[in-house]
């Protein structure tokens, strides 16, 4: 008879004793010894730990930035206003930002990194740098203002487009409602910038504004929180975009964690998001092969504000062989965004329009136009010809040249949902590159896309646009020539260097993403 075991143990085939304690360690499958489960934590940490070195302090920077919002109060005069922590705080971010291409790289090569978790914790702690903000003062901000008071006006029924800030609060419409709106705001309407001018902003906005009025009147949480609504939309449509043309959805992190994206939509609440997210969805709806969706998409978003129209052609150039579809399409676009902007026409295009102001004589922060305008002016004032028209020569000329793209962009046929994203993506920048007014919130229009196509020179100036707030301290000391001339070349001369470099290296920005196809006949009642 086999000898038995000892009661409490087991015996293996050759009797040996196996019993856990035993100064044996676990055996695990094939004989490989398992590693506990206290290693296996640590080193799961060990591989997130850059990614929660990196919100942590990022969430520092815009925790820091918060405490300091009453330093920047309307009553503080700008001289006095700690604008240089503001710079470092928000340049500190955007350096910080920098780093994110190369740890994205490395996530999306090491197996041990989950892209599920790595992504949630992608979102919630973008989330948590956005909420950071709520309660605060916008930091050397005021277009929030007529916002709130735009909202009010639309909220009653009543046209913003029709009268100026400076009139409601004068007494001068002979309106008994903007009366006692007037009372009602108080010294929201005292503060509002360019007060002889009505509104420059287009319907679809006001529609936004009129909403937060209505959640709450007069509040500007109440505006933040529909701006917070917006940008987690469009962080859903990026992750869709970036899972349609086969990248990782964790490159919205390029999005998701942009400093100025932070900043000018959650603290300075500018209103570009309404933009934002109806180009995104007219984006994604063109590299699905729906056409006429991506076309009412967009008509929304000329409705928001007009720069969109000139991704009509990239969004529609897929379906160039089928008729039927490209006048459906415009069809579309074009009834749905007159219909939008009638409100602004019907009112009048006249001096007191925002509209004509901001097309003809607005210009701030730009480099590459300046320098193109310096030329115009010299050659049209050698012809003798008044500077403002040498001003609005050189706008033409760069409304021409942003058209002469896009149409050079769209010459040939589009191979694949990536190409389309890639037009998209030159289009903005370009628009963004040779604009008269570079405000660090429009970069917010290329940010969108920026996770698909993290070219440095783009990247660099989540670093660098902060610097333009520098700008109000050298205006508060009487020295703005710096700002022009030395200041706005530091924030634009990398991003340029960068663009020259990579466009070098590669022309075509294509080669390495180029499997995903298109549907190879589109056509209505095809695709869509």
């Amino acid at each position: 008879m086999p000898n038995a075991a000892p009661l409490g143990t087991t015996a293996g085939v050759d009797g040996a004793n196996t019993r856990p304690g035993a100064g044996c360690r676990h055996v695990g499958p094939a004989g490989k010894k398992s590693v506990p489960l206290q290693r296996q934590l640590v080193q799961k940490l060990i591989l997130y730990l850059p990614w929660l070195a990196t919100a942590a302090a990022m969430f520092a920077c815009f925790s820091a930035l918060a405490a300091l919002h009453e330093r920047f109060d309307y009553d503080v005069y700008v001289i006095d206003m700690p604008v240089p922590v503001l710079v470092a705080l928000l340049v500190a971010a955007g350096v910080i930002f920098l780093v994110l291409p190369r740890l994205l790289r490395s996530a999306e090569r090491n197996t041990g990194i989950k892209p599920v978790y790595l992504l949630t914790w992608i979102v919630l702690a973008g989330l948590a740098m956005r909420v950071v903000f709520f309660g605060t003062q916008p930091i050397l901000e005021d277009d929030y203002n007529r916002y709130l008071l735009d909202g009010a006006v639309t909220a009653n029924g009543l046209s913003p487009y029709e009268h100026s800030p400076e009139a409601i609060f004068d007494g001068a419409t002979g309106n008994a409602t903007l009366d006692r709106l007037a009372t009602e705001a108080g010294a929201i309407l005292e503060r509002i910038n360019y007060p002889g001018l009505t509104t420059v902003y287009p319907p679809v906005t006001q529609a936004a504004f009129a909403l937060a009025h209505w959640l709450a009147p007069w509040s500007l949480d109440a505006w933040r929180i529909l701006l917070l609504a917006c940008d987690l939309i469009i962080c859903g449509l990026i992750v869709c975009l970036l899972q349609t043309i086969g990248r990782s959805p964790i490159w919205v992190a390029l999005y998701w964690w942009n400093p100025v994206v932070i900043k000018e939509f959650h603290n300075s609440a500018h209103m570009d998001l309404l933009v934002m997210l109806p180009v995104t969805a007219a984006v994604l709806l063109a590299i699905r092969a729906r056409p006429v969706s991506s076309a009412a998409a967009l008509a929304i978003g000329i409705g928001a504000k007009l720069w969109p129209v000139l991704l009509f052609p990239t969004l529609l150039r897929p379906w160039l062989s089928a008729p039927r579809t490209i006048i459906l399409a415009a069809a579309v676009t074009g009834l749905l965004a007159a219909a939008l902007l009638a409100p602004v026409i019907l009112a009048g295009l006249d001096q007191t329009s925002g509209f004509v102001a901001y097309g003809s004589r607005w210009q701030a922060n730009d480099a590459l136009f300046r320098f193109f305008e310096w030329i115009v002016l010299g050659v049209t004032g050698f012809l003798g010809a008044d500077p403002s028209v040498g001003k609005l020569v050189a706008r033409a000329i760069v409304g021409a040249g942003l058209c002469a793209i896009v149409l050079y962009i769209n010459r040939t046929e589009t191979r694949s949902p990536r190409e389309i994203c890639y037009r998209a993506f030159v289009t903005i920048g370009a628009l963004l590159l040779m604009s008269p007014t570079q405000f660090p919130w429009y970069y917010g229009w290329l940010a969108i896309l920026l996770p698909m196509f993290p070219m440095r020179g783009f990247v660099i100036l989540a670093a660098t646009l902060p610097l333009y707030y520098v700008y109000f301290y050298l205006a508060a000391r009487d020295m703005t020539d710096i700002f022009r001339y030395g200041v706005v070349l530091a924030i634009w001369l990398p991003a340029w260097v960068l663009l020259i470099i990579d466009c070098i290296n590669d022309r075509n920005g294509l080669s390495t993403h180029n499997r995903d196809r298109l549907p190879e006949n589109p056509v209505p009642g095809g695709p869509e």
